[in-house]
C-alpha cells in the first residue's frame, strides 16, 4: 500500500461523518445532503423516508432509517417521518416570506434546513451507497453541466465544528481538530499561501500518532508534507517558500543528526521549543490547543505562579480572549489572547531564558528582582548605555558587534546573552555575587519538559559533564595566554611560571574527571565545538541524476561535483569537510553490532535493536578525522548534536556494547548522500569565484591548496563575486535598490557564501577582510556609489 493509498484507508477508518453502529458502518441522516454534495435535499430525505414520493420519482426504496433503544437499532416507520417533513415545509414558507431575494433564501434554507431532520437517526452505509448508485446514475438521473464527483459520494467533507457537531448529534461527541486550524486566521492564511489550501489537521495530528523527522519539519514550518515531499519545489509558483522550506529542512537535518526517530507530535513540539526553532502557529495549536483548553487549571498548576497570575488576572475581552499584560523595567506590553495564544507566548520565552536569551528589558527585570533596592529600570538605562560604551557586549547573529557601529538608539527589545551580562556585572561590581540566572529554577515541569523521561540525578550530572568540558575550554585558553605572556622581569618570569603550572595541574584534574576517575566511574560525555557550519546547496543542481538522499561513494562523488562546481573536487575535499563538520559522512558496516547508551538512563539507538549488517550510518567525528588524516578509522561511537551558549557541539550518545569489536572503517566503505555532494560542490565554486586570481592555473604551474581552506590570498576586492551573485538574484540587476535587497538575502541566508558574516539593519552587510581589523560593514549607500560611479562625490 503507497502512502496515498495509506492516507485514503487512514481518511475512511477516521472519515469524520461515517459511524460504527456495533460492528457496521453506518451514515446519520443528517449526513446525506453533505455526503452527497446537496444531491439529496433535506426535504428529499424526509418525503422519501416518508414514502411520499410517487413514482418515478422515489428514490432510496430498499434503504431504511433507524435509531438505537438500549443500544439496540430499531427501524423508524415512514409514518414516523411525516412531522419532519410538515417542519421542513414549514421553513420553506417562512423563508420564501422573509426573503424576497432567491439566492438569499436558499442560503438561509442551506445553513438551517438540516437541522429540522431527526438526531440520532441513522441508515445503513452499504444499504444507501447501493441506493444512491442505482438512483442517481446516469441511466435514471441526467444532470446539466455535470462537474466532476457530481456522483460521487464525499465522506469527509469539509465542515465547520459547528455544522460537524449538529450533524453527528445523537450520536457519540466528536471533537475533531480543524482542517482550518481551530479558526486561527492568521494560521490559515499562512497555510493558504503556502499551500494552497489549509493543511489538514484531523488527519496529520490526530490520526497520525507519531510523525518522522521530515514529516514534523514541513508541518512545523506551515507546509503539508505531501505537497512539499521534495523541499526543493515549489508547488506554488506565484509564492516563495524558499525561507520555511530551507527551516523545515534545518529541523529535518539536526533531528537526524541527534537520532531521532518517530515522534507524537507534542514531542515534536518540545523538541523544537529546546532548539530554538519558531514553529507555525496552526502547529502549535493542533498539537497542544484543544489539550490546553481542557486542562486550563493544571497546565496554570504547572506553571511559574509568576507566570500563571497574569492569565489569571487578566480581563475578559470576547470569547476566549483575555486582554494580557506584561511588565519589564516598567515597560508594559498589553494583548488580546486565547488561552493557547498565552501558553505559547510563555513557553517560548521561558524557553529563550532556559538557553540564556534575554532581551535588554527582561534581563534587567530579572536582575533586579532578585534585590529589593534595584530599580528594573534604572538597571536597563545602566546596560543600555554600557553597551554602548562598549562594556557590555552586544550581538547580531551571535557575532559581536564594535561599539562604533552599535546603532545610537536604546536597545530595550534587543537580544543579549546571559554569560555577556554576567561578564559585565563581575567587571562592573554592581552589588554583591549578582547575577542573571533563570528566576524560575525550582518550578514544576513545563509543557516543553512534559514527557521527558529522564530523572533529576540524570539531568545533574548531564550538566555537570558540560560544565567539566566548559571549564576546560576556559583552562586552555587562559593556560595559552600564559604561555604566549612576555616576562619583562625575573619576579614576572616566576609569576608566569607558577600559573602555568597551576592551569596545567587544573587541566589534568579535568581531563581525569573526563575519562572518569573523578566521577565515580561514569564517564562524562566527550563532545567537540563543531567550527564550522554546515554547507547547503546554493544553486540549481545540474550535474546528472543525483537525488539528496541517494548514496554514492566518495570517487562518485568527487565526479558529481566536479561537474557541478566545473573545476575538480576531490575526495580529499570531502573527507576534510566531513573532519570539520561541514558535511555528514557514513560508512557501511560489515557486521551486526549491538549498541548500548553512553548513559544508562538515556534512550537506547534504534529502540534497542541491534546495527544490521549493510547498514550506513553516520560516522563520529574523530574517524572522520582519521579518515582525512590516514584513510582508515577504527570507531565504537555515536554521536548526537546540541547547540552550547550558541555554538554546535556533537557528543557521544551511543556506543558499541561492552564486549563489540570497534568498526573498522576504510575509504572504500564511505558513502556521501547527493545533498552533501550538492552542497560541498556549491561551496567550491563560490569561495573559487571569490578570488579574482581564480584563473586557470598555468602549465607546470603548481597545484594550489584547496579551495575548501579559505586561504585566498590578496584578495582585491572580496565582495566582487557576492555583489555579482547579489545580480544575479536581483529582479533588475542595474538597480542598486533591487541587487541590494537580494545581497542582503545572501547574508541572512544559513548557507551564506564567504566572506559574508551577515547583516544587521543599522550597520548593513558583515563582511570578513584580510585587512587588520578583520571584520568590515557594506552599506546600501556604498553599493550605490559602486555601481554608480558618479554618485560617490554625493
Amino acid at each position: 500500500m503507497d502512502r496515498s493509498e495509506k492516507r485514503a484507508e487512514a481518511e475512511r477508518q477516521y472519515a469524520s461523518l461515517v459511524i460504527k453502529v456495533g460492528d457496521r458502518d453506518a451514515l446519520p441522516v443528517r449526513a446525506i445532503p453533505y455526503v452527497t454534495g446537496w444531491t439529496i435535499s433535506p426535504d428529499v430525505v424526509a418525503k422519501n423516508f416518508a414514502r411520499d414520493e410517487a413514482a418515478p420519482f422515489e428514490k432510496l426504496e430498499h434503504t431504511d432509517t433507524y435509531h438505537l433503544v438500549g443500544g439496540a437499532p430499531v427501524k423508524l416507520l415512514p409514518k414516523e417521518w411525516d412531522r419532519y417533513v410538515a417542519a421542513l415545509q414549514g421553513l420553506e414558507a417562512e423563508l420564501r416570506e422573509k426573503f424576497a431575494n432567491d439566492d438569499r433564501g436558499y442560503a438561509a434554507w442551506v445553513s438551517q434546513s438540516v437541522a429540522k431532520l431527526p438526531a440520532g437517526v441513522f441508515v445503513w452505509l452499504d444499504e444507501f451507497a447501493a441506493d444512491f448508485e442505482r438512483d442517481y446514475g446516469p441511466e435514471r438521473l441526467s444532470i446539466m453541466g455535470e462537474r466532476e464527483g457530481d456522483r460521487e459520494l464525499n465522506f469527509s467533507p469539509f465542515l465547520e465544528d459547528q455544522t460537524l457537531n449538529m450533524t453527528l448529534e445523537g450520536f457519540e461527541r466528536r471533537q475533531p481538530l480543524a482542517t482550518h486550524v481551530s479558526d486561527d486566521s492568521h494560521a490559515g492564511l499562512v497555510e493558504f499561501l503556502q499551500n494552497g489550501r489549509p493543511i489538514d489537521w484531523r488527519y496529520w495530528v490526530e490520526n497520525m500518532k507519531t510523525l518522522s523527522p521530515a514529516e514534523a519539519g514541513r508541518l512545523m514550518q506551515g507546509l503539508d508534507p505531501d505537497l512539499y515531499e521534495d523541499l526543493s519545489s515549489r508547488p506554488l509558483p506565484k509564492y516563495d517558500a524558499t525561507k520555511p522550506c530551507n527551516e523545515a529542512k534545518r529541523m529535518e537535518r539536526l533531528a537526524e543528526t541527534e537520532g531521532i526517530g518517530r515522534l507524537s507530535p507534542e514531542e515534536w513540539f518540545q523538541w523544537a521549543m529546546e532548539r530554538g526553532f519558531t514553529v507555525h502557529r496552526g502547529f502549535f495549536l493542533a498539537g497542544y490547543g484543544r489539550y490546553l483548553k481542557e486542562n486550563e487549571e493544571a497546565v496554570l498548576a504547572a506553571m511559574p505562579r509568576a507566570e500563571a497570575r497574569r492569565w489569571e488576572e487578566a480581563h475578559p475581552v470576547s470569547g476566549e480572549q483575555r486582554q494580557v499584560s506584561v511588565t519589564f523595567a516598567k515597560h508594559v506590553s498589553t494583548v488580546s489572547q486565547t488561552f493557547p495564544d498565552f501558553c505559547a507566548e510563555v513557553e517560548e520565552r521561558l524557553a529563550r531564558w532556559r538557553r540564556g536569551r534575554y532581551t535588554l528589558i527582561e534581563a534587567a527585570h530579572v536582575i533586579a528582582d532578585r534585590r529589593a533596592d534595584l530599580d528594573a529600570k534604572l538597571m536597563s538605562e545602566q546596560m543600555d548605555a554600557a553597551i554602548h560604551a562598549g562594556k557590555l557586549t552586544y550581538r547580531l547573529n551571535n557575532i559581536r558587534v564594535e561599539p562604533r557601529f552599535i546603532p545610537q538608539q536604546h536597545l530595550w527589545h534587543r537580544d543579549l546573552f546571559q554569560e555577556d551580562v554576567n561578564a559585565w556585572l563581575a567587571a562592573e561590581a554592581i552589588g554583591n555575587e549578582l547575577r542573571l540566572e533563570y528566576p524560575y529554577p525550582d518550578e514544576p515541569p513545563t509543557l516543553a519538559q512534559a514527557g521527558d523521561s529522564r530523572s533529576p540525578e540524570y539531568e545533574a550530572e548531564y550538566a555537570k559533564g558540560w560544565e567539566t568540558w566548559e571549564e576546560i575550554d576556559r583552562v586552555k585558553a587562559e593556560l595559552n595566554t600564559w604561555e604566549k605572556a612576555h616576562a619583562g622581569s625575573v619576579m614576572e618570569l616566576q609569576a608566569k611560571e607558577e600559573r602555568v603550572l597551576t592551569l596545567k595541574a587544573r587541566l589534568a584534574e579535568l581531563n581525569a574527571a573526563v575519562l572518569g576517575d573523578q566521577t565515580g566511574g561514569r564517564k562524562v560525555y566527550q563532545r567537540t565545538i563543531v567550527m564550522y557550519p554546515r554547507l547547503v546547496p546554493q544553486s540549481t543542481w545540474k550535474a546528472g541524476l543525483l537525488a539528496d538522499t541517494d548514496t554514492v561513494t566518495l570517487e562518485e562523488a568527487a565526479r558529481f561535483a566536479s561537474r557541478q562546481a566545473a573545476q575538480e573536487v576531490t575526495s580529499g575535499d570531502f573527507l576534510r569537510a566531513a573532519a570539520r563538520g561541514q558535511i555528514v559522512l557514513r560508512a557501511v558496516v560489515h557486521r551486526t553490532a549491538q549498541t548500548q547508551p553512553c548513559s544508562p538512563e538515556d534512550e537506547p539507538l534504534n529502540g534497542g535493536k541491534p546495527v544490521p549488517k549493510d547498514s550506513i550510518p553516520t560516522l563520529p567525528l574523530d574517524a572522520c578525522k582519521a579518515l582525512a588524516n590516514v584513510g582508515r578509522a577504527n570507531w565504537r561511537t555515536f554521536e548526537s548534536q546540541t547547540d552550547i551558549g550558541g555554538l554546535p557541539h556533537r557528543y557521544e550518545r551511543w556506543e558499541l556494547a561492552h564486549g563489540e569489536p570497534d568498526f573498522e572503517t576504510t575509504l572504500a566503505d564511505c558513502r556521501v548522500t547527493g545533498y552533501d555532494v550538492h552542497a560541498l560542490a556549491d561551496a567550491v565554486a563560490q569561495v573559487r569565484a571569490a578570488s579574482p586570481e581564480a584563473q586557470p592555473a598555468s602549465e607546470g604551474a603548481a597545484p594550489a591548496p584547496s579551495v575548501l581552506e579559505h586561504k585566498v590570498k590578496n584578495r582585491a576586492d572580496p565582495l566582487a563575486a557576492v555583489i555579482e551573485k547579489a545580480k544575479e538574484f536581483a529582479a533588475n540587476s542595474n538597480d542598486y535598490q533591487s541587487v541590494w535587497a537580494a545581497l542582503v538575502e545572501l547574508a541572512q541566508s544559513s548557507g551564506r557564501p564567504a566572506p559574508l558574516l551577515g547583516y544587521a539593519e543599522e550597520e548593513g552587510v558583515k563582511y570578513r577582510t584580510d585587512t587588520i581589523d578583520g571584520v568590515k560593514f557594506f552599506t546600501k549607500n556604498a553599493l550605490r556609489k559602486r555601481m554608480n560611479p558618479d554618485a560617490r562625490g554625493r
